[in-house]
């Protein structure tokens, strides 16, 4: 499984508060909530549980934003008037 990560502090240059903070490399990371998984590599039809976990650092304000509610829909569209 490949999350793409970006460094906490795009986040919070912009303002978005992360549902989730977490430690990698000595760093603070939010998720961008693009995740892709190689179901291939499990051994069992059913086994979600040896999906080793990888990380893609992109520190790009585009993916900062994963838009689940109306109130994101109004921060993307806030945060596309503004010159990156």
């Amino acid at each position: 499984m490949l999350h793409v990560i970006l460094s906490y502090s795009i986040k919070n240059e912009i303002c978005i508060k992360p549902s989730v903070v977490f430690e990698y490399r000595k760093r603070n990371y939010c998720y961008s909530g693009i995740t892709i998984f190689n179901l291939k590599k499990r051994k069992r039809k059913n086994d979600f549980n040896l999906i080793s976990e990888r990380y893609l650092i992109i520190n790009r304000i585009g993916i900062a934003l994963n838009v689940n509610e109306k109130k994101d829909l109004l921060a993307a569209r806030n945060l596309s008037k503004i010159k990156i």
